[in-house]
């Protein structure tokens, strides 16, 4: 199978900027208590002023007294993802939108219907171009593969498990999109390229997570992991996952507990096919 990302890099301010009456001027999400209100995104007329995400509101104001401010809005920018995964059925009929910046399609079944991948590939581009929405695109044998490789270059298209397993090695474990607690852990095993968490033997994994988990101050000693929870081999990362399967109870990657443990299962997960 073949999965095509299509990660967006700013769809709270696209959705935005596709209704405002003057997109083209200065304008800012803004996010936050009262007391810390800070610049969540800026459209880029708002950029060559100065302004730039995480700015503190009140730094913002300083560079530049007037300029337009909406609340950013999460439940808005779901609204969007559904959106864009509805338009995304015309041409798959497996769609997910497991992940909260991007959607991903199956499109195997789909290049006999609109062509090989380039020029499936511009469609979807002249798509999005139209109804205004950046976005960044990549191929992989698996979805969550393809997510982190939307990530890191826009238009990578892997479509061999070989050449999926080299391009993930050399990325960053920092920029592999793991949950916060695994990266620092990963990290703290002077692990800092995918390519030596596929290489470390399992044994050796689970031996050095333990030490660490008994030397923390804060925390008493537990059981040695099983012998799958630091399980992390580039084949894992690289298997395609089964076809995806409609659930009434899936909606959002929110609603399934993280692997904390498991980097590599996640690339194998099977992904619910949004209804």
């Amino acid at each position: 199978m073949s999965w095509a990302c299509i990660h967006f890099p700013q769809l709270a301010l696209d959705g935005v900027l596709r209704r405002h009456p003057h997109p083209g001027q200065p304008l800012a999400l803004v996010t936050g208590p009262a007391q810390k209100r800070v610049l969540a995104a800026v459209n880029p007329a708002a950029a060559r002023t100065g302004l730039h995400a995480g700015q503190a509101l009140a730094a913002a104001h300083a560079l530049l007294s007037q300029f337009a401010m909406v609340e950013h809005d999460a439940d808005e920018v779901a609204r969007w993802r559904g959106f864009l995964a509805a338009w995304a059925y015309r041409y798959s009929s497996q769609v997910t939108t497991a992940f909260d910046d991007a959607i991903v399609l199956e499109i195997g079944a789909s290049l006999r219907l609109f062509g090989p991948w380039p020029r499936f590939e511009r469609q979807l581009r002249e798509d999005l171009g139209a109804l205004g929405f950046a976005h960044h695109i990549a191929l992989a044998p698996n979805p969550r593969a393809a997510w982190v490789l939307a990530g890191m270059q826009d238009g990578l298209a892997l479509t061999q498990p070989s050449m999926l397993a080299t391009a993930l090695s050399r990325i960053p474990v920092a920029q592999a999109r793991l949950d916060a607690k695994t990266s620092q852990a990963l990290h703290a095993m002077g692990l800092r390229r995918l390519g030596q968490l596929f290489a470390a033997p399992r044994a050796s994994l689970a031996r050095r997570s333990t030490s660490r988990r008994s030397s923390s101050p804060t925390r008493p000693p537990r059981r040695a992991p099983t012998s799958t929870a630091w399980a992390c081999c580039s084949s894992t990362w690289c298997r395609a996952p089964s076809p995806c399967r409609a659930s009434p109870s899936a909606t959002s990657s929110r609603d399934t507990p993280p692997d904390a443990a498991r980097p590599c299962a996640m690339f194998g997960r099977t992904y619910p096919r949004r209804l």
